[in-house]
């Protein structure tokens, strides 16, 4: 389903792996045509899928430096890790993906981490987050909410030095 595409996309992504999409009909080649090809077409049943894969790409491509960032699940605590990844430059930049506004904590390096934004997976929207403070790694993990359970979400810290 689109909900699998966008969230397989975001497990890509907080991976450190890439990916290639070739559509969504199980086809074996390249199908780009009319309302039944990749979903680029207005008539397209599919076309949010598009939308989801490009969100992704913005969001490594402007929000994050993606390249000097690693998969770090092992930052999280509190949480369901089918549901909950994280990449991380660690005391620089955090990106976690909280599918279903899955709640966790997230052990932080010391310091302060005032650019902070919660995004909608779905549709990109943004929420502005307060300044965290990280207590270091031997520290007591943050706890984060996504602002509901009604969609996936997708935190960005940043701080000491930013992107």
């Amino acid at each position: 389903t689109q909900e699998h595409l966008r969230r397989a996309a975001w497990a890509c992504a907080t991976g450190g792996a890439s990916f290639n999409w070739n559509g969504h009909l199980k086809e074996y080649e390249l199908y780009a045509s009319g309302p039944i090809g990749l979903p680029f077409h207005p008539e397209n049943p599919y076309a949010d899928s598009e939308r989801y894969v490009d969100i992704v790409a913005q969001v490594m491509t402007k929000e994050v430096a993606f390249y000097r960032m690693t998969p770090q699940d092992g930052l999280l605590r509190q949480h369901d890790a089918m549901r909950v990844w994280a990449l991380a430059e660690e005391g620089r930049q955090y990106l976690v993906f909280a599918g279903h506004g899955e709640p966790f904590a997230l052990c932080l390096t010391q310091g302060s981490y005032a650019d902070n934004v919660w995004i909608v997976a779905k549709t990109g929207a943004r929420t502005k987050v307060g300044s965290v403070t990280g207590p270091g790694r031997d520290g007591e993990p943050v706890p984060f909410d996504p602002p509901n359970r009604t969609t996936d979400w997708v935190l960005i810290l940043r701080g000491g030095g930013g992107r």
